[in-house]
């Protein structure tokens, strides 16, 4: 059939079925316009997590452990030497304490981690309610629900309180002696979701004083990440 033929044809029946031509054209109308829609939207979310894994930090960072064997050992020398590995970014330390929490006439324990402010976001951490403390933050603390939970503070009411900080600090000498330093009141900046642990986080320069000789974990941020691996063999050689 030529052409001419056909476009007659479809005129001709444009003109005596014309809900059903307009239903169809609709429909395809329709069809078209979802196709379009789901791929743009597909493509939009990919670009969305394309950059967010991008410059996310935390795929960036390693996690560096002390050796159980006690040969390598987290002290500022190491750190140094790994801040001179090439591709290295930056490495931020963490020491862990035992401390004890007090609120009101209430008492209890918790895991403290003195860390720099940077470690939150290397580490990809997010607060469930209020946030992390800044490096000008003093006298600030970061809590785990389970603290919360632990002295029964509702979740619109623990930004801005305040907790009695004491720290267990082990005698140097082996003598299974403990020391209790009180650091004072530490006011409430933000809860993180871990509702199963006592954890609570203050800035790595409140534990100055106590002259920290080993670290019980690293963050170590790669320039980029075509770095990582080679760095972890770095570190770990």
């Amino acid at each position: 059939m030529l052409l001419p033929d056909l476009l007659k044809l479809s005129t001709r029946m444009f003109k005596t079925r014309r809900m059903r031509t307009m239903l169809t054209i609709l429909g395809l109308s329709v069809g078209i316009g979802a196709i379009l829609f789901l791929v743009s939207l597909g493509y939009g979310l990919q670009k969305i997590l394309i950059e967010k894994i991008t410059n996310d930090e935390a795929l960036l960072s390693l996690d560096v452990f002390p050796s159980k064997s006690e040969i390598l050992k987290l002290d500022k020398t190491s750190i140094e030497k790994i801040k001179a590995l090439p591709g290295v970014e930056a490495v931020t330390p963490v020491v862990t304490f035992s401390a004890q929490l007090n609120y009101g006439n209430l008492n209890g324990d918790a895991t403290l981690n003195a860390v720099d402010s940077s470690y939150f976001r290397l580490s990809a951490m997010e607060t469930a309610i209020g946030d992390f403390f800044t490096k000008d933050d003093k006298k600030s603390i970061v809590i785990s629900k389970a603290v919360s939970r632990l002295f029964n503070i509702a979740d619109d009411e623990v930004i801005g309180k305040e907790l009695k900080l004491n720290i267990i600090i082990p005698r140097e000498e082996d003598t299974g002696l403990i020391d209790l330093k009180d650091k004072g009141q530490y006011k409430i900046k933000g809860v993180i979701p871990e509702e199963g642990y006592s954890i609570v986080y203050i800035p790595l320069s409140e534990v100055s004083e106590f002259n920290v000789k080993e670290y019980q974990q690293l963050k170590v941020k790669a320039q980029d990440s075509s770095q990582i691996e080679r760095l972890r063999g770095d570190i770990e050689s």
